[in-house]
């Protein structure tokens, strides 16, 4: 029987990273079994390898006047080329990381395509990948200060930002489980301790799903993708961003500051500074998804004592690996070493200037010499 696997992330989870492995490996993949098409959609500030996207995709008119029409014209136009694509393949694999959230993904559309599929002879698989609550919003927070907002962690957690991400994962896996039934979602946790494959990274756990291993043949299996600001150097992207000239989400502090922090990581050995929460704040927060994490790890890993996670959230809290408050010693230190970095850089863009200018005054001689040989003047 030939086999649809979606995986629908969750975010936050290295479905970027995931994505453009699969498809910088399209032809390797292909070769072996596993087709993960590009189906030509383009979509506003979506990656071009999500490419499951047009399942979820939603077009607006205006602010809140949906565009239906074209909505299903594109639905349908996929599953048209998914349908072309499986004269001739087995297994297809598509992503998107949206579908995890999607409100109209299970009274709707996952439904219709079971049912298309199904006349195909074509099961659905969902693949999903989870990450520990707290982690998943400390990310999301991190996002937000990436792209311009200059919330505090404090703040964003007091008026629950977070509210549209769904952390209840036993309720949302069993959603999927009563439409596709338990036996096809194959359920995973986003930690390295828990990776399978031989070289027990993301990239070898997802293709152990799929019955293969990395080998030397795979491109860019190591390759970080979507890289975060952490600790100090992502409070120095908050106070920039009070400032309107920083709002850009592309602006040229974004990548100095990533600069120097992989510098300082590297060259000092530093530990990153993950923890964002109060040890009180943790524990009260982890509390409310108990009983859903114990559920997923019985249900969907045969663990008795109900341990999902092998993190322990408690551990990692301690001594100098929480908190967002930092030092004005420590901010502007950092801040220095930007500008240091800018000025070098600053002084390199004008010697490749002027070495450009000596590259075209020789070049504007030698033109002139050779005018005079064949012209005799």
């Amino acid at each position: 029987m030939k086999t649809l696997y979606l995986h629908i992330g969750t975010p936050k989870t290295g479905t970027s990273a995931l994505q453009h492995f699969f498809a910088n490996n399209r032809k390797l993949l292909e070769g072996k079994g596993v087709y993960y098409p590009d189906l030509g959609f383009r979509f506003p500030d979506i990656g071009k390898h999500r490419n499951a996207h047009f399942l979820s995709y939603k077009k607006y008119i205006e602010k809140k006047q949906r565009d239906y029409e074209t909505e299903k014209a594109i639905r349908d136009e996929g599953i048209q080329k998914l349908d072309e694509a499986f004269k001739s393949h087995d297994t297809i694999l598509l992503s998107d990381e949206h579908i995890w959230n999607e409100k109209e993904m299970i009274g709707q559309t996952l439904p219709a395509l079971k049912s298309h599929f199904a006349e195909q002879e074509v099961q659905i698989k969902v693949i999903v990948y989870l990450r520990r609550q707290d982690k998943v919003i400390q990310s999301f927070w991190a996002q937000k200060i990436k792209e311009s907002s200059a919330i505090s962690f404090e703040k964003y957690m007091e008026k629950e930002k977070y509210r549209f991400f769904r952390l209840d994962y036993a309720a949302r896996i069993q959603e999927f489980a009563d439409v596709l039934g338990k036996e096809n979602v194959i359920v995973r946790c986003y930690e390295k301790q828990q990776y399978q494959g031989e070289q027990k990274t993301i990239m070898s756990d997802f293709l152990q799903i799929l019955g293969l291993e990395i080998t030397d043949e795979y491109k860019n299996s190591d390759k970080v993708y979507n890289i975060s600001l952490e600790g100090a150097y992502l409070e120095v992207k908050r106070l920039f961003n009070t400032l309107p000239q920083f709002k850009s989400q592309k602006n040229y502090m974004m990548d100095l500051l990533k600069e120097q922090q992989a510098l300082d990581f590297q060259e000092l050995a530093l530990e990153r500074k993950k923890m964002y929460f109060s040890p009180e704040a943790e524990k009260e927060f982890m509390q409310k998804y108990e009983q859903e994490n114990i559920t997923v790890a019985k249900e969907y890993f045969n663990r008795e004592d109900g341990t999902l996670f092998f993190e322990d959230y408690m551990e990692e809290i301690q001594g100098d690996n929480v908190g967002t408050n930092y030092s004005q010693k420590e901010l502007i230190q950092i801040c220095g070493k930007m500008l240091i970095r800018l000025n070098e850089k600053y002084e390199e863009t004008l010697q490749e200037n002027k070495e450009l200018k000596l590259g075209q005054k020789s070049s504007a001689t030698l033109l002139r010499r050779v005018k005079r040989k064949l012209t005799g003047r």
